[in-house]
């Protein structure tokens, strides 16, 4: 990691509810060097080709989330710590 690695945290996403043909139905990705800290989902209903993927997270905050893949896992999680 140096300055021009990006930093992400505090993210809250709340009251959505989508249905999308072309691509996943939520995707969320840090960095290897640069993980996005503390991401809360709340109240998500999510239909998509593909489900929700997480990559490199700390801190993943789930509350009602409700999400389905047509092709695929509806959850995909890699290095993503989620939390209660």
């Amino acid at each position: 990691m140096n300055e021009g690695t990006p930093k992400i945290s505090n993210i809250v996403l709340r009251n959505i509810v989508l249905d999308t043909y072309a691509g996943n139905a939520v995707f969320i990705a840090g960095l290897p060097e640069s993980m996005i800290e503390n991401v809360r989902l709340e109240n998500v209903s999510a239909i998509g080709k593909y489900g929700l993927k997480a990559y490199n997270i700390k801190s993943l905050e789930m509350i009602n989330v409700s999400v389905t893949s047509r092709e695929d896992e509806d959850y995909q999680f890699h290095r993503a710590d989620l939390t209660r």
